[in-house]
């Protein structure tokens, strides 16, 4: 199987030796000489017209910034002439509302071949096996979930600086919001209960790309609370301003008889690619600890090398889905409120809400 990875920045970097460890052989295309340049230096092949030449099957996998993802699917398809066998996309699948809009009348409209059903976002929390480790205890003991908390943090500044990872249509409610909505969706929440909430946005310095995000709601009986910090702070559980100095990839679920904790790689103390579950019964009995390999990037990636969908992965990880929680992270953005916040003094945080 061949692969074509479209945007050879961090994660085109990342996933381009990731197929290639998998058996893949890879092809690359970035539009920047220098990235471009430097795909031959890593030891892939460069994109060229010959492609069209080789009957063998293949895979893109469009990894550019968020802002791209449309013009990069239209590029694609419009320079290979062959029906992939999957196109994978990186959350979120568009960030604005025209983005989502263009993107269905192209593929609506798109004659060559059907789009609908070889598109899929490239979310690969729905692969991980700690979080399949708590949804079948779920499931084994039938109990009802009465809370969710999950925390995605990382100091992303420098990366900011470089133009990773920040959507600037989304701000960091299109970072890591996708993936915990992921595991809403797995552990069988609903993405409506989400559509009308108030996210506060807590912005530091007066640098939108100094960012955190807190939402908190009811779905049915189950409390929500997610939470993410992509800049130098965060709020520790006790409300005070603090500073974000390490990774935390944390969710913990709770029913009447049992709480779950999942620490997501990286799990101090453990070497990467490992998560970590604790299971422990609310009625104080020891808890049960065990760490799993999971790196489920990886096994995203492969499960489509092998063409081993299963099909509820199919639908979770399907267009349709992809254009319902773009929406909703859009419907997020406009419901949200911007707080400033600052280290002024140690204190308890009750954020200004900025004014234009």
């Amino acid at each position: 199987m061949r692969v074509l990875v479209v945007g050879y920045g961090k994660i085109g970097k990342i996933k381009s030796s990731l197929w290639k460890s998998l058996g893949a052989r890879v092809f690359a295309y970035d539009r920047k000489g220098s990235a471009a340049k430097a795909i031959t230096q890593d030891g892939f092949i460069r994109f060229n017209d010959s492609f069209n030449d080789d009957p063998e099957d293949f895979i893109i996998d469009i990894s550019t910034s968020a802002s791209q993802h449309f013009a990069a699917l239209q590029w694609a398809v419009s320079s290979i002439h062959q029906k992939p066998a999957a196109i994978l996309i990186e959350k979120p699948i568009v960030s604005s509302r025209e983005e989502r809009a263009d993107l269905i009348h192209f593929v609506q409209n798109f004659e060559p071949y059907d789009l609908h059903d070889i598109i899929y976002v490239n979310e690969s929390y729905h692969s991980s096996l700690a979080l399949k480790q708590v949804k079948t205890a779920l499931a084994l003991h039938g109990e009802p979930i009465r809370s969710v908390r999950m925390e995605l943090s990382k100091n992303r500044l420098h990366d900011n600086q470089d133009n990773r990872f920040f959507d600037h249509n989304l701000g960091s409610i299109g970072i890591e919001l996708p993936h915990m909505i992921a595991a809403l969706q797995a552990l069988g929440l609903s993405l409506e209960a989400l559509r009308d909430q108030t996210p506060r946005l807590l912005v530091h310095g007066g640098r939108l790309d100094n960012q955190g995000l807190i939402l908190e709601y009811n779905d049915g009986p189950a409390a929500v609370s997610l939470a993410t910090y992509l800049g130098d702070f965060r709020l520790g559980e006790n409300g005070l301003l603090d500073h974000n100095r390490e990774t935390i990839r944390s969710l913990q679920v709770s029913t009447a008889e049992h709480n779950y904790h999942i620490t997501f790689d990286p799990t101090p103390g453990l070497p990467r690619y490992f998560s970590e579950v604790t299971e422990q019964r609310t009625d104080g009995s020891p808890p049960r600890t065990i760490s799993l390999a999971d790196n489920h990037l990886n096994a995203h990636l492969a499960m489509f090398l092998s063409r081993s969908l299963p099909p509820d992965m199919r639908e979770l990880l399907s267009l349709q889905n992809a254009l319902s929680i773009s929406d909703l992270l859009c419907s997020l953005k406009e419901n949200s409120v911007t707080h400033a916040v600052n280290f002024a003094k140690p204190r308890r945080v009750a954020p200004k809400t900025l004014v234009d």
